[in-house]
């Protein structure tokens, strides 16, 4: 991608590109270091779990729904945007 952005000219959309990318490695290698690297403060378990669960399975019941059916969805967002 870069290699194409200095061949069309646009040089300093290059450069802005590779700092950003840069910067975003940085973070996100961060919060990869702190995931695996370091060890857990507070393993304590969640209080009344009963309605994280609930969300969790409609949430997953929506992705599975969407993922299966999109038309549906796809023709909602069409109608939201004016396409």
């Amino acid at each position: 991608m870069f290699a194409s952005v200095i061949e069309a000219g646009y040089i300093t959309l290059a450069v802005a590109a590779a700092l950003n990318s840069a910067i975003a490695a940085y973070y996100y290698f961060r919060i990869i270091r702190v995931m695996y690297l370091t060890p857990a403060k507070d393993t304590a378990p969640i209080p009344n779990a009963i309605p994280l669960f609930v969300a969790l399975l409609i949430l997953l019941a929506g992705t599975i729904l969407i993922g299966i059916v999109p038309t549906p969805f796809i023709e909602a967002v069409k109608d939201l945007i004016l396409i």
